[in-house]
């Protein structure tokens, strides 16, 4: 029915012809369910064919090493909404990735592995890349490190072990990759430390 399936479409992004009624196929009669499709780029001046966006990290991927998914290619039930809504519009480079730290886990996760859903098309005045261009990409990332470290906060995860949860994920890639200088101290680490002594303990 109208209404039961939620998400949101930037105003340059669109659906591909007949995403909707897959989206309407797979998630009929679900109940706190997240659909993650991919999400196509079209091809620009610096890359010959489109690119596929088909990211699905799990969620403590997300919640601890900043991962996030295609936003036009996601979905998600009304009563997830209800319990895990809505955007913070406090937040202005990444409302998203917060509003998926709350949601997921509570829902089921249905991925969509077919043709993409979406388009996401990005163009010159987007915010984040009227930031790089300025040089100033800077706060969206810190912005990210902070709803991350807030998320933690509420779902009542001491900040030490969130930080000893998101570095383990880290060592535990660079010895699979036989890279070391992955396991050093990151920018995503150091980032998120700062946002845990800037917030002082609020959530």
């Amino acid at each position: 029915r109208p209404g039961d399936v939620l998400g949101w479409l930037n105003s340059d992004d669109l659906f591909h012809p007949g995403a909707l009624a897959r989206i309407g196929a797979r998630m009929a009669r679900r109940r706190r369910t997240v659909l993650l499709g991919t999400a196509s780029i079209p091809a620009g001046a610096d890359q010959p064919v489109d690119r596929i966006d088909a990211r699905a990290p799990s969620w403590p991927a997300m919640a601890y090493d900043g991962r996030t998914v295609p936003q036009p290619a996601t979905l998600w039930t009304a009563d997830l909404w209800q319990l895990a809504g809505p955007l913070d519009p406090t937040l202005r480079f990444s409302m998203d990735y917060d509003l998926w730290l709350r949601m997921m886990p509570l829902a089921d996760i249905v991925r969509d592995d077919g043709a993409p859903l979406a388009v996401e098309r990005p163009h010159e005045n987007q915010v984040f890349r009227q930031a790089q261009r300025r040089g100033v990409a800077q706060p969206f990332k810190r912005e990210k490190a902070y709803a991350a470290v807030r998320a933690a906060r509420r779902r009542g995860e001491p900040l030490p072990l969130w930080f000893l949860r998101s570095y383990g994920r880290r060592l535990r890639v660079a010895l699979r990759r036989r890279r070391p200088g992955l396991a050093l101290y990151s920018q995503w680490h150091r980032l998120t430390l700062r946002a845990a002594l800037a917030t002082d303990g609020r959530a």
